[in-house]
């Protein structure tokens, strides 16, 4: 899953907030006072984290056989989405699936279509979500984005090393990697635009 390596919250921010110490007149200091907001800061900051995980986690590329894309590939779309495979997975057969109409936004308004192409390989089978954006069949940002998440889980899963101490560290190094990805996740135009405001 995608937040497996991250190490949960602190325990108490999963405990009932407590009654308001504004409630408990004339017996609660500022310091208690501070503390209490600082923990509500810290439980609203945490639940909106794993919404945006349970966010992320959705997007993750499959295949999808609606809404389907009132015209199906033309040849020479066909062309190009072999074209792109090949990038990829040089010498294989391709299986194009149906084309569907319309994106996620994160893949950006430019993005009006999306098929997904599996490679026939012997051992497994890979497959990728292409993206038509600015009518140019290509490898879109949020594919791209879980390409490279998987890779650097993969790598997290299997650290290198001889020692105990040395794959704790290597762990440690992929574990802040990581989170930086989930940070830069792409964010849909939109939202981007509302944030400046």
């Amino acid at each position: 899953m995608l937040a497996t390596f991250i190490i949960s919250a602190i325990f108490w921010l999963n405990q009932d907030v407590e009654a308001s110490p504004t409630a408990q007149e004339n017996t609660i200091s500022e310091e208690q006072q501070k503390a209490y907001e600082e923990r509500r800061r810290l439980r609203r900051e945490y639940f909106a984290r794993q919404q945006r995980i349970r966010h992320i986690n959705s997007t993750r590329p499959k295949r999808l056989d609606e809404p389907l894309r009132e015209e199906n590939l033309s040849d020479e779309e066909a062309r190009d989405v072999e074209s792109v495979m090949q990038v990829y997975y040089p010498g294989v057969v391709v299986v194009i699936g149906p084309v569907i109409d319309g994106c996620l936004c994160e893949d950006g308004p430019a993005c009006d279509s999306q098929v997904w192409v599996t490679a026939q390989q012997s051992a497994t089978n890979p497959a990728l979500l292409l993206s038509r954006i600015d009518d140019n069949w290509t490898v879109g940002p949020v594919q791209t984005w879980w390409q490279n998440y998987d890779q650097l889980l993969a790598r997290y899963n299997d650290p290198p090393g001889d020692t105990a101490s040395d794959r704790t560290s290597f762990r440690n190094e992929m574990s802040q990697r990581l989170e930086l990805m989930l940070e830069q996740f792409p964010a849909c135009e939109i939202e981007t635009t509302a944030a400046a405001d």
